[in-house]
């Protein structure tokens, strides 16, 4: 630095010194917040990092009322902390994208074998696929998401690189540790906010800001994409939804005030949008719909036109040029000639279905949607081709052989449809806006909390394919009791949550219920199981049959009115084959009671559940483990159980 522009700086925290505190506090809680996401090794700072950017924001407002980019700051800080306690998941088809920017940047390849080596399974579809036909390992996924984590990407590699530069080498640079793998939540998070603030900037324009928020954030708290921004970002869903609501705010701008640049850029994101998830094209309709209007409006010219659809068209050429490098063909469906029946959509079954319809899973969208039909003249141009778009984006969902997308929280590939469905939200709004937005709060925090109750069940799979009303509803239920119990145990830890518990369910082991004392793993009773349990498997003659208890803990629940005694207990499990040095610890309400190894024959393993550890109401047995390995649906498993026998 120069005497010059060090002197200028000094001169400036001199005259601004609380514009000068706002910047570093803003810059220090987003950088700590963001650093704590990288690196789950790091705990401290949950709250104090958004709380500090939170106090840039706020001394940013003292001049001058202002301080939007220390607002967004604060925001960003938040999100990164709820997403570092949420514990993202790498799983599902999350190695296949990510494969491409971890390839090139460490690799300089585009060969995939130590990737999903490392990356998946052996019973993944990513390391059975035989090879191309040039012979190169395959990958069906698009290239896009690689590209727009790769800033948060090498921002992870500098992290790491900067640590052992300093001595400090519990992470590995090779692109399979974990600040590599949680850049891609940073990403995904940091992307997806600024398309919702952009997307409430456009729709703000005819309702005002405060109905706007309750759009965008309507659309995205009860829809799919709160699980794959939070929860498994390193797909590319909430990426698809972030590019689809900048294409919104960038053909609405182009739309209301066209100049060539503003058209060439809403080919760029279109482009760009294609490139996250191909199926995504249908998108080109809207750009159409808006473009061909204000062409016969005589507003813009068809060069402008033709300049964003060659913009699209030559960013989306990088899909075709993956696929030429890796299967010898420029056009080609990477999934299998099988993956599409184009003559056979099923239209009802993807919107209406219990397993996973867009409607059913997630009903605010239903309404969403049905507004944007009725209302889509409140948008003109953008409105219509936002139906289009949705009428071809159910045809092109309904059309895959795996309708109902196989490993999936809902409907995810509606993902490029919640922007639009914030444009029907936007209306119902506009068509009260005479009165308070109370009501439509409450209503979409109703909703938002029955989706992240379902995100919760999805996540301990309770809740996986088809979502039966009167199993859920009661899942809901217990969830909504366990809250119930948790604030009257901050009242009165033990007595609290035994009378909630009394109030609300009143069954308890021994008395009204389950007198033998048995939780049968291999029976299809899941009543008494709390999370970290795979679906019922079939044990080979003679052993029994069994469920995985999933890495790195599986729980059960057991009521007793009240703690009288010790409680003998048996357990009988195995660890899996390829666990050999499978440690398992055992708690009882946080409370540990053994530590033993566990062998991989089928044993019984006793222990005595003590009285003082016991409560009235209900307990929480957890078995946790030293290590997992690989099992069904990409899943690491720990051990299998067939029964825990009480007293």
């Amino acid at each position: 630095m120069t005497r010059f522009s060090a002197r200028r700086l000094i001169g400036a925290v001199a005259t601004r010194p609380v514009e000068t505190l706002a910047f570093v506090c803003s810059a220090a809680g987003v950088s700590w917040a963001a650093v704590r996401l990288l690196d789950p090794s790091l705990h401290r700072g949950a709250v104090a990092a958004p709380a500090l950017a939170l106090t840039g924001a706020g001394l940013a407002a003292l001049p001058r009322g202002g301080g939007r980019g220390h607002l967004l700051a604060a925001c960003l800080a938040l999100l990164f902390s709820v997403q570092a306690q949420v514990a993202p998941e790498f799983r599902a088809d999350s190695a296949g994208y990510y494969a491409y920017l971890r390839s090139i940047v460490i690799d300089h390849d585009l060969d995939f074998t130590n990737d999903f080596e490392r990356l998946v399974g052996e019973a993944s579809e990513l390391r059975k696929a035989p090879p191309t036909a040039i012979g190169r390992r395959p990958n069906p996924f698009a290239i896009g998401s690689a590209i727009l984590w790769s800033p948060f990407f090498l921002l992870a590699h500098a992290y790491v690189l900067g640590l052992s530069a300093v001595g400090w080498t519990k992470h590995a640079a090779d692109g399979f540790s974990d600040p590599y793998l949680r850049s891609t939540a940073m990403g995904t998070m940091t992307w997806a906010a600024l398309a919702a603030t952009l997307l409430m900037a456009t729709l703000a324009r005819r309702i005002g800001p405060a109905a706007a928020a309750v759009a965008v954030l309507g659309a995205i708290v009860t829809s799919p994409i709160l699980y794959y921004v939070f929860v498994v970002p390193a797909m590319a869903h909430g990426l698809v939804f972030a590019t689809a609501a900048i294409l919104v705010w960038s053909l609405a701008r182009a739309h209301e005030r066209p100049t060539a640049g503003r058209w060439l850029s809403v080919g760029v994101v279109a482009g760009l949008l294609v490139l996250v998830r191909w199926q995504a094209a249908v998108c080109l309709a809207m750009v159409l719909a808006v473009g061909l209007v204000d062409l016969r409006r005589r507003r813009i010219p068809a060069r402008w036109l033709a300049a964003a659809l060659g913009a699209a068209a030559l960013l989306a050429s990088l899909q075709l040029l993956a696929w030429k490098l890796l299967y010898g063909a420029l056009l080609t469906m990477p999934q299998g000639g099988q993956f599409m029946d184009w003559r056979c959509p099923r239209w009802w079954d993807v919107l209406m279905h219990a397993d996973r319809g867009f409607f059913v899973w997630t009903p605010v969208m239903g309404i969403a949607i049905a507004s944007l039909v009725v209302f889509a003249g409140d948008w003109g141009a953008l409105g219509m081709g936002a139906v289009v778009v949705f009428i071809l984006t159910v045809y092109v969902n309904g059309s895959v052989t795996d309708w109902a997308g196989a490993d999936s929280f809902g409907s995810r590939r509606f993902d490029l449809v919640v922007p639009l469905a914030a444009l029907g939200l936007a209306s119902l709004v506009r068509r009260h806006r005479r009165a308070p937005l109370v009501l439509p709060v409450l209503l979409v925090a109703a909703a938002a909390l029955w989706n992240t109750g379902l995100i919760r069940l999805y996540r301990q799979r309770v809740v996986q394919e088809a979502l039966p009303l009167e199993r859920v509803a009661s899942a809901q239920a217990h969830q909504l009791r366990s809250a119930a119990e948790r604030a009257g145990a901050a009242v009165a830890p033990d007595r609290g949550r035994a009378l909630v518990y009394k109030s609300l369910v009143g069954e308890y082991f021994y008395w009204n219920v389950n007198l033998s004392g048995t939780i049968d793993l291999a029976s299809e009773d899941t009543r008494y199981l709390a999370g970290g349990w795979s679906s019922l498997r079939c044990g080979n003659h003679p052993w029994p049959r069994y469920r995985w208890a999933l890495f790195p803990r599986a729980c059960v629940r057991f009521p007793l009115e009240r703690a009288l005694q010790d409680l003998r207990t048996t357990v009988s499990m195995r660890a899996p084959g390829r666990a050999r040095g499978q440690e398992m610890t055992v708690e009882l309400n946080g409370f540990t009671i053994l530590r033993a190894p566990l062998p991989s024959e089928w044993t019984e393993v006793r222990f005595v559940m003590p009285q003082r550890a016991l409560r009235p109401g209900e307990n929480q047995l957890c078995l946790a483990f030293s290590e997992g390995v690989a099992g069904e649906e990409d899943r690491l498993v720990a051990a299998a159980v067939s029964v825990i026998q009480l007293p």
